[in-house]
């Protein structure tokens, strides 16, 4: 409430910035759900490896540097058990089942996919979102994210009016969603003192902005084999920037900035960080895939040797 008192317009941009951006998540589940996971155990180990294989990097860095002293082989084995990496976990979960909501899909009439969605959605909005029980614990679980990747398999198998529509009607509705956001958790800020459950993963609002701007994307014809390349490792940045050691770097930077540096100063400083970050997890993920590639080509020889 200070900060909405004391610094209007910054406050105002912070939350229209993360209400726009607060459907990343989502979305990303969303895709999963529109194409469909395939689950195999080498695409599994594949997606384990990319997670340790990166923050090993990111480790390696520090302790290049001297921030570090040496790296504690258990602390990185456990990485996955430290709630920055909430999302790696809550995925996994989706994935192991992924093959059994793929069969349900598939055998199950579309009226009963259609109770089932109803149902979830509205326990999960009451339960969860509305009076803060742990059902989905606020979207951030493999439960939500089951939800989410149902929901977007049954839009795309089954496509109605709502779903069909100009790809710039649903860029006006997640708009006018993003609006709604920003402006509920303005009221929050000013009568709470801090920002509440609108920018929960389990938000009505932020479920249907990322549903929408998920179908406007789907609409849009993009062939280019740059947005390829980088797409295949984008995934990458968000482990580099959730790694326990870099994100408490990540942000005293950005503060820093915030409190020492001129608006515009601030924004570009701030732009250019996160442009290098990203480029960065790219790129060591590309060393992660020609690593991968090896490991699986060499265990493909030893294979056939040994029969």
């Amino acid at each position: 409430m200070d900060d909405l008192a004391s610094f209007p317009v910054d406050t105002c941009l912070r939350v229209l910035s993360q209400s726009l951006s607060i459907v990343c998540v989502n979305v990303f589940v969303l895709i999963s759900g529109w194409f469909g996971i395939k689950s195999s155990l080498s695409r599994f180990l594949c997606f384990l490896f990319q997670v340790y294989f990166l923050e090993l990097f990111v480790y390696a860095l520090y302790l290049i540097s001297g921030k570090i002293d040496t790296i504690h082989f258990r602390d990185w084995m456990n990485i996955l058990l430290c709630n920055d990496y909430w999302f790696v976990k809550a995925y996994i979960i989706l994935y192991l089942f992924a093959p059994a909501l793929n069969a349900w899909l598939e055998m199950t009439p579309k009226k009963q996919i259609e109770q089932f969605l109803f149902l979830f959605f509205t326990i999960q909005t009451l339960l969860d979102f509305w009076w803060g029980t742990s059902f989905s614990a606020a979207g951030y679980s493999g439960l939500s994210f089951m939800g989410l990747y149902v929901l977007a398999r049954y839009i795309r198998l089954y496509p109605n009016k709502f779903s069909q529509q100009n790809k710039y009607v649903d860029l006006a509705i997640y708009l006018v969603l993003t609006m709604l956001t920003s402006l509920a958790t303005l009221v929050q800020i000013y009568t709470r003192g801090a920002a509440g459950w609108f920018y929960y993963y389990d938000s009505p609002f932020v479920i249907l902005a990322a549903i929408y701007l998920l179908l406007f994307f789907t609409k849009m014809s993009i062939r280019s084999k740059v947005v390829n390349w980088v797409a295949v490792s984008c995934f990458a940045a968000y482990i580099v920037h959730c790694c326990p050691l870099f994100f408490p770097d990540y942000l005293a930077t950005i503060k820093t900035w915030f409190n020492q540096e001129p608006r515009f100063t601030f924004l570009c400083y701030t732009m250019m960080w996160i442009a290098a970050v990203f480029s960065f997890s790219i790129l060591v993920d590309k060393i992660r895939i020609v690593v991968w590639h090896s490991i699986c080509l060499i265990w493909g020889n030893l294979q056939k040797v040994v029969r």
